[in-house]
């Protein structure tokens, strides 16, 4: 898709994610999946673009990488103005994060190829939100403990803005019925978090 000339057209903001972004076990996902109630809540002259993937790690040598995906291509041919990545949940399994060496490279690289756009859009890094149960804690450890740091130092060196998911979800396991995707509420709670980190430069970039 071109760069839209005209002052009319709608903000571009696309959300790259997972299972968590795509809405997955949302009742009515279509209207409650996160990305969905983010473009209700800033309003009118915005169109949020929903680029997740079930399953899709952000590691190039995870077992579904999200660069393989049509999703990938679309947000990138979107030419988004804000991007909003929210990968890692799926990195965390052990048959992913063998390759935790790998993972600030590669989150990096994701950066670069949307601040090379055109469009030159401003982007954000998500914390994944948190993981709940004993079948899932070494998972949330993983997430504490290594995964959210690497994401920390990445976006400091890029200079991108962090949205601190896993606090705001935090606490909130009733949110999550199978410890790891979030019901419509659990939804709802990701988007205001993101909204109030994106509003202000939302509103300085509408038409």
């Amino acid at each position: 898709m071109p760069l839209l000339a005209d002052d009319t057209a709608p903000l571009r903001i696309a959300c790259v994610g997972d299972s968590i972004t795509y809405g997955l076990r949302i009742e009515d996902r279509a209207h409650h999946n996160y990305p969905a109630v983010l473009n209700r809540l800033l309003g009118d002259g915005v169109t949020v673009l929903n680029a997740g993937v079930s399953g899709t790690t952000l590691l190039k040598q995870g077992d579904y990488p999200y660069w393989h995906t049509a999703a990938f291509r679309d947000a990138t041919a979107f030419e988004p103005e804000l991007v909003i990545i929210k990968l890692g949940t799926n990195d965390t399994k052990f048959r992913n994060w063998k390759h935790r060496d790998e993972f600030a490279d590669d989150l990096r690289a994701l950066i670069e190829h949307f601040a090379a756009l055109p469009s030159k859009p401003r982007i954000w890094v998500c914390h994944p939100v948190p993981m709940y149960g004993l079948l899932r804690h070494p998972n949330n450890r993983t997430l504490q403990r290594e995964l959210i740091p690497a994401i920390d130092r990445v976006a400091e060196e890029k200079n991108v803005p962090v949205i601190d998911l896993h606090s705001a979800l935090d606490g909130a396991p009733e949110h999550f019925p199978d410890g790891v995707h979030p019901n419509a509420d659990g939804a709802e709670l990701i988007a205001r978090a993101v909204w109030r980190a994106v509003r202000d430069e939302v509103e300085a970039l509408k038409r």
